[in-house]
């Protein structure tokens, strides 16, 4: 009976601590009490067997997780798992804010528009500030880099030669970019002088051939200015400077060290000579000083010596030597260029205004011929003339291009003259056509011009004025497109005075 009694208390006992556990695990914590505590430590350590030290503590780490308490825990403690919103609320939170009525969400968008807006307002003149400084920097690189490319391309044409000053290499490439890239030769002639003025005054060692060239470029500027006198005596300096003892004791020296001259080296000297001698001829010639000019040009052309062209005959006229004339006279070179093509030109030139027609036909005749063999070699060659010197600053003549047309442009000139109206109609209308062929070109465009001149002249004297202002007219725009200026400027006032004289005419009130 006792062993009965002593099992039904164990069982009672079990019981009750299987009761009290379970409400220790379900229950809060504040809600254990310490009695039920103690006995479940009692528990604990009668089932196992042992004691674990003080009978009233309890680990109750080993048997709950500690964890925020929900709304949703303490609405039902004990009956659903743990959830992630339970541990981090925030994200319950963003769905219930996600899960908002459509009106909530519309205000909301609203509300951040208007705070971007504003944040954009703000930020404005900041964007504007950081735009004008990369912009501002970008232009800055931008002219840093095209001036560092202007003044090498200046420095390379304008200055070569590095063993000038620093000063006068500055002046010139200020020269060159004044003449090429901003045509104002007034200023182009001051840098000139500027630099020429330092030549002069310079310690250091100057290059003769520098100070030359130099005084080449600035002869070309006052031509372009119209001070043709000043013009004509800067041209007879470098051509003295550059004229034959020079040339003549360097072949003796070669000759002496028995060794022939380049020909390469005299045909560059020859063609040199030839350009400065065309350039003072034709100022001489627009100065009126016409025996000076014919010397000079017979001289260049007798150096040159180009084929098919009979000049040996003028020897009585204009190979009287004078205090004008150039030192010596060169050997003859067969100098096939047009450039020495054009200096016959311009010695017929001085024939036709001396009324020395016949030889100035001669002339002409020589040089259409020479200019047709240069067209026809350069066709079947592939090859562009040779041009053996030029200047960087002055313009030289290196094609063949329409120079057979304007060759007879002037041989209808000629005829004109001679009151041969069909030979001059012939020769207009042949040059009339080559020049055309080639619009486009400014040496064609302007040989155009001349030409419809020509045939206004000839229209003018048959009393066809109608007909002479419209040629004229026509001529102004060639020189136009060519860029002649002193040509369009001449085309422009004949035209004007003879619409003049049309529109007197056709008054009800002229007499």
């Amino acid at each position: 009976m006792s062993i009965l009694r002593t099992r039904l208390s164990v069982a009672t006992l079990r019981t009750s601590l299987l009761y009290t556990r379970r409400r220790l695990v379900c229950a809060p914590e504040h809600v254990v009490s310490g009695v039920a505590r103690r006995a479940f430590a009692s528990s604990r350590g009668h089932d196992d067997g042992h004691d674990d030290g003080d009978p009233t503590t309890v680990d109750m780490a080993s048997y709950q997780r500690v964890a925020p308490v929900s709304a949703q825990q303490s609405h039902d403690p004990g009956r659903r798992p743990l959830r992630l919103g339970d541990v981090l609320p925030e994200l319950t939170a963003k769905e219930h804010a996600e899960q908002a009525t459509p009106a909530t969400s519309a205000a909301a968008s609203e509300g951040k528009r208007k705070g971007s807006a504003k944040r954009a307002l703000y930020d404005l003149p900041w964007l504007i500030l950081k735009l004008t400084v990369a912009f501002g920097a970008a232009t800055i690189a931008a002219g840093g880099v095209a001036f560092m490319g202007l003044h090498a391309f200046a420095e390379y044409y304008a200055a070569p030669d590095k063993r000038l000053p620093s000063e006068v290499r500055s002046l010139l490439r200020g020269a060159y970019v004044r003449d090429t890239l901003l045509p104002e030769p007034a200023a182009v002639a001051k840098y000139l002088e500027k630099a020429l003025v330092l030549m002069e005054v310079s310690t250091a060692e100057i290059p003769r051939s520098a100070i030359v060239a130099t005084h080449y470029w600035l002869a070309y500027t006052l031509e372009r200015l119209g001070r043709l006198a000043e013009a004509a005596d800067l041209y007879r300096t470098v051509l003295k400077a550059w004229s034959t003892p020079e040339r003549t004791s360097a072949v003796a020296a070669a000759a002496t060290a028995s060794a022939s001259p380049s020909p390469v080296a005299t045909l560059t000297e020859v063609s040199r000579m030839v350009a400065v001698s065309r350039r003072l001829g034709e100022t001489l010639t627009r100065l009126g000083n016409l025996d000076e000019a014919g010397r000079v040009l017979w001289a260049a052309v007798h150096a040159a010596n180009p084929p098919h062209v009979d000049y040996l005959h003028l020897k009585s006229m204009f190979a009287a030597p004078s205090i004008d004339a150039i030192a010596g006279q060169p050997p003859a070179e067969s100098h096939h260029s047009p450039e020495a093509v054009r200096c016959v030109v311009s010695l017929a030139n001085v024939l036709a205004l001396q009324r020395q027609f016949d030889d100035a036909l001669t002339l002409y005749a020589g040089a259409l011929r020479a200019a047709q063999a240069g067209i026809q070699r350069e066709r079947e060659t592939g090859r562009k003339a040779t041009l053996y010197w030029s200047h960087t600053a002055v313009p030289a003549s290196n094609t063949w291009t329409c120079l057979d047309a304007q060759v007879m442009g002037h041989l209808a000139e000629i005829y004109a003259i001679r009151e041969d109206s069909a030979r001059a109609s012939e020769w207009s209308q042949r040059g009339l056509t080559l020049s055309k062929s080639e619009t486009g070109e400014p040496a064609c465009d302007a040989c155009t011009g001349m030409i419809l001149a020509n045939m206004a002249l000839l229209k003018e004297a048959d009393g066809h004025t109608l007909e002479a202002q419209q040629l004229f007219a026509r001529a102004h725009s060639y020189a136009k497109k060519a860029g002649d200026i002193q040509a369009m400027m001449e085309y422009g006032q004949k035209a004007r005075q003879l619409r003049k004289a049309i529109e007197a005419d056709a008054s009800p009130n002229a007499s």
